[in-house]
């Protein structure tokens, strides 16, 4: 599962990692950011969960423009389809898309015949892990922290709504990522994978849901780090930089403590226990001891 991720990056920080290169012999441009069509608002944050607005990389053909190229485009996070007159009933519920199910849900069937295939950006996610009956955050970032994270997702348009929304494709863990949970996002670590998925003219489900298939079979090889995070991050309001900062083991991990006595009296009443129970050892390794004692106690009755 991802269920939570940090984008605090501004549309000009984010478009200018998206720098010029060359994939596949074709030159690849800076894509354009484009706003809502809703007026829903791009906010930055540390700490985004299902149901924000964050920028989500497109080939602009398949967005209400003649342009070619990519565009970032600003979408919901939890994909509505087209054919749901609201979100209500959808909220939320659809934030992850498991790979398991591209051509079987109708939900996401419907974004993979029509070639609504994105990729989300972001710096990192989160994933959660119990440690001595806590919930403890962990954050998974590229290992270039100049990089973007870049992950599969799907996403639609509803019209009623004048709202682009999206989900994030995951699979089942691998690599450093199944230490803390089941399930990860499918990470396009290389250009050429990430523009290949972004291809608009390639539209055979099967023929791209196999390309994806082979990706996450590697997925145990990308290029990412994992650490402890803050707490704070449980609560889904909490947005500050400390979220994507690294704490100490000790801060999630508390030693356990030393075993010692309060008082005097305590002390006394240890050591007597430990003199009662070497006695009752000495008893049992020694038979003669069993019999003195034994002849011991039937005196003292008889006083």
């Amino acid at each position: 599962m991802c269920g939570r991720t940090a984008c605090a990056l501004s549309p000009d920080e984010i478009r200018s990692k998206c720098q010029p290169h060359t994939c596949n012999r074709k030159t690849v441009g800076v894509p354009t950011w484009r706003a809502s069509p809703g007026g829903q608002k791009y906010i930055p944050s540390y700490n985004v969960s299902p149901g924000s607005y964050t920028p989500v990389l497109v080939s602009s053909q398949l967005i209400d423009t003649q342009e070619n190229g990519h565009s970032l485009q600003v979408m919901r996070w939890g994909l509505i389809p087209s054919f749901v007159p609201g979100d209500e009933s959808f909220k939320f519920h659809t934030f992850n898309a498991r790979i398991e199910s591209l051509l079987e849900k109708q939900t996401y069937k419907l974004s993979m015949k029509a070639c609504k295939r994105c990729v989300v950006v972001a710096q990192g996610f989160y994933e959660w892990k119990t440690i001595r009956a806590k919930k403890q955050p962990f954050y998974f970032r590229p290992s270039d922290p100049e990089k973007l994270l870049m992950m599969a997702g799907l996403f639609a348009y509803n019209h009623e709504k004048q709202m682009y929304s999206y989900t994030i494709i995951t699979t089942s863990s691998k690599g450093i990522v199944a230490d803390v949970h089941t399930r990860m996002p499918v990470i396009l670590e290389n250009d050429d994978d990430i523009y290949e998925w972004l291809d608009p003219t390639e539209c055979n489900p099967k023929q791209i849901y196999d390309f994806l298939v082979n990706l996450a079979k590697n997925l145990g090889n990308v290029s990412i780090v994992k650490y402890p995070v803050t707490p704070q991050v449980n609560n889904s309001t909490y947005n500050q930089p400390d979220c994507i900062e690294p704490i100490k083991e000790e801060e999630y991990k508390p030693t356990a403590k030393k075993r010692g006595c309060s008082s005097i009296t305590d002390f006394f009443k240890q050591s007597d226990d430990n003199d009662e129970s070497k006695a009752q050892e000495k008893i049992k390794r020694d038979p003669d001891s069993k019999t003195i004692t034994n002849k011991i106690k039937k005196e003292e009755s008889s006083q």
